[in-house]
């Protein structure tokens, strides 16, 4: 376990208190599976888990009753276990608040018993293939930030509004062509960020809302060919040689986009300027 990172925040005299705040870190494509061991480390409260070879989460995660952060960007997961649901059933215990499955890319849905986790604060399914909102995500009810971008969605459910606390919505790099009304009754909505090449509908309560930031991304129109001709490239070149392609790229890329938007936004909040904002991407 020598590349299994198990640290605590802050040192604690108590060995209760030490292991409440242990965190599981485990990272590089040698990793094919969890190691045999984590499965009695029943005490740890975050998993970070990225960049490794591993496609299923284990069937004892359910047995972390504490666990409050699951972070598993950049892996190959593709499902994730109905157990990952029985995480608030066991003990009565409520605590996941964070849930990462970034770039796993061949997952395209979630089980219906994480409609469990009433405490999720954070869903990020980015760069992964649904076509659709999973159901259970609408019945996060005290879901805070919802991160959709980089998927295949066409269009996204009339009853969104079910999310009654959502604050931040991501659904850029997607295939859809209008937004919802349902969208602004959500009263603690702040944020939405869209790709806006496709996009010819928008509620006008919505983009107009000053308590909304409204960012629209658009990608240079003269590139689009090359681009998509680039990308089916990078495609073919991935299923020859799945493991040996560096995804560093494309990581960059995701991560940039994402930086760039989080610094726009903060800098809006800095200006005090109008929430109806545009970007074009180049």
């Amino acid at each position: 376990m020598t590349d299994i990172q198990v640290y605590t925040e802050a040192e604690q005299d108590q060995r209760d208190l030490e292991q409440s705040r242990l965190i599981f870190q485990l990272d590089g494509e040698q990793w094919m599976d969890f190691p045999r061991e984590l499965q009695w480390m029943t005490y740890l409260k975050e998993w970070h888990v990225r960049g490794t070879r591993i496609c299923r989460l284990p069937e004892y995660l359910a047995l972390f009753t504490q666990l409050s952060v699951l972070q598993i960007p950049k892996n190959t997961i593709a499902e994730l276990p109905p157990e990952i649901g029985k995480l608030t059933e066991l003990g009565d215990c409520e605590n996941l608040k964070r849930l990462e499955l970034t770039g796993n890319h061949n997952l395209s849905e979630l089980p219906f018993e994480l409609s469990s986790l009433k405490q999720l604060l954070h869903l990020d399914i980015a760069e992964n293939c649904f076509r659709s909102i999973p159901i259970c995500a609408l019945r996060m009810s005290a879901l805070q930030l919802l991160d959709l971008s980089h998927n295949r969605l066409d269009d996204l459910p009339q009853d969104m509004d079910r999310l009654e606390q959502l604050v931040t919505l991501f659904v850029h790099k997607n295939n859809l062509t209008y937004l919802p009304h349902c969208l602004t009754k959500i009263s603690t909505l702040k944020m939405i960020v869209v790709s806006g090449d496709e996009l010819n509908s928008i509620p006008t309560r919505l983009c107009r809302n000053p308590e909304i930031k409204f960012i629209r991304l658009c990608d240079n129109r003269a590139t689009a060919k090359k681009k998509k001709k680039e990308e089916e490239e990078k495609k073919k070149e991935k299923k020859k040689n799945r493991w040996r392609e560096p995804r560093e790229e494309e990581v960059k890329k995701d991560s940039g986009e994402k930086e760039f938007i989080e610094l726009y936004i903060d800098s809006l909040k800095d200006r005090g300027e109008r929430k109806d904002a545009f970007i074009i991407i180049r």
